[in-house]
């Protein structure tokens, strides 16, 4: 099994002072408040429709949903449809966000029901969304450190300040480009790996043929009997209510401030269909790796190290197939999700703060 050896710590050396150079080349595009928050409302479908789709995701992509792959099947794909669903619910409303013509989710909070509330929820989603993201990135070092063997507290330490760095520096710009670079990287990863699953398996016939042989048709079956003694989890009613919750948030202000960055409405249904497109193909490849974990090295992810095993399935299957250098890109791209959450939050929190809070402050005062 391959290791994290010196040549992947410099291709994620490499990665990191690139992230740091695009963020501080950018800087130039910023002149005003709305170059930085929103990219002046200048971005182009391809740019920002790959940052909605990478920011979507996190590293529970290769974690938590590749842990319910290994275990469960065909299962983790509900998750995934129901992120098509609600992609394809972005797709209709991409023009109407777009049309709120607003900075911050605030801004639309206070133009509907007035200071108290934007207020509220302003101070709400600082204090809170900077604690999820804060945890993501603990997550993700207590993985990396399991998992990859690399140092826990370096890795938040690293990783946050080249985040922090791109983002403050190059604002909204930044966080696009970063995330369009993250997009490059993680999706020709992510199909290789896919590919050399199946060549180990023999194929996509087969992967259904060792399933059938291993005995695992009824566990691997995407709909589940419904079972109170698991809550429900993974039956017809627990798909159902993930594809609505997912439909939900797909209508919330969270999902249209990311499409305050468009140039038109046309630019911002044509960034939509990205996303739906991009979703249809993670939701085919990543399901992949983790069925293999499961045929092919179960002793070796029951082996690992960490509080739930199967969450490490995508990470040994990585480490069973990929080459050196391959791996530490690998990890990147487990970088790439986290960044790409953390760097949209982090600017969305900015100007949360710069629009909504300081302004209200400096009135009071």
């Amino acid at each position: 099994m391959t290791t994290i050896s010196t040549i992947d710590f410099v291709v994620m050396g490499v990665y990191l002072i690139l992230l740091l150079i695009l963020g501080y080349a950018i800087r130039k595009m910023t002149s005003n408040v709305s170059d930085y928050f929103r990219g002046g409302c200048k971005g182009t479908w391809w740019l920002v429709g790959m940052s909605i789709f990478i920011s979507s995701i996190s590293a529970r992509t290769f974690t938590a949903n590749a842990g319910v792959g290994y275990t469960d099947g065909w299962t983790v794909n509900a998750i995934y449809l129901a992120n098509i669903v609600a992609a394809l619910v972005m797709v209709l409303l991409a023009g109407r966000f777009r049309r709120i013509r607003a900075t911050t989710m605030p801004e639309v909070v206070r133009l509907r029901y007035g200071v108290g509330l934007e207020q509220f929820y302003a101070y709400w989603g600082v204090i809170f969304g900077n604690i999820g993201g804060a945890t993501m990135l603990w997550a993700l070092a207590i993985f990396c450190s399991a998992v990859f063997q690399i140092d826990l507290t370096t890795t938040i330490i690293v990783l946050g300040v080249v985040v922090i760095f791109y983002s403050c520096s190059g604002g909204r710009w930044a966080v696009m480009a970063t995330d369009f670079l993250q997009g490059l990287i993680i999706m020709p990863i992510t199909f290789l790996i896919a590919i050399l699953a199946l060549i180990q398996l023999g194929g996509i016939g087969g992967m259904f043929g060792e399933i059938h042989a291993q005995g695992l048709t009824e566990q691997f079956k995407m709909v589940k009997e419904y079972d109170m003694s698991t809550l429900g989890n993974y039956s017809l009613q627990w798909i159902m209510a993930v594809v609505i919750s997912q439909i939900i948030f797909s209508m919330t202000l969270g999902s249209a401030v990311r499409f305050f960055s468009v140039k038109d409405e046309r630019e911002g249904r044509k960034a939509a269909w990205l996303n739906v497109g991009l979703c249809v193909i993670g939701a085919a490849i990543w399901i992949v790796p983790a069925i293999a974990a499961r045929l092919l090295f179960p002793e070796v992810v029951d082996g690992m190290d960490i509080g739930k095993p199967a969450e490490a399935a995508y990470a040994v299957v990585s480490m069973q197939l990929l080459p050196l250098g391959l791996l530490g890109i690998m990890v990147i791209a487990m970088f790439s999700t986290t960044a790409s959450t953390l760097d949209t939050g982090l600017n969305g929190a900015a100007g949360i703060v710069v629009i909504n809070m300081y302004p209200a402050i400096c009135r009071r005062f």
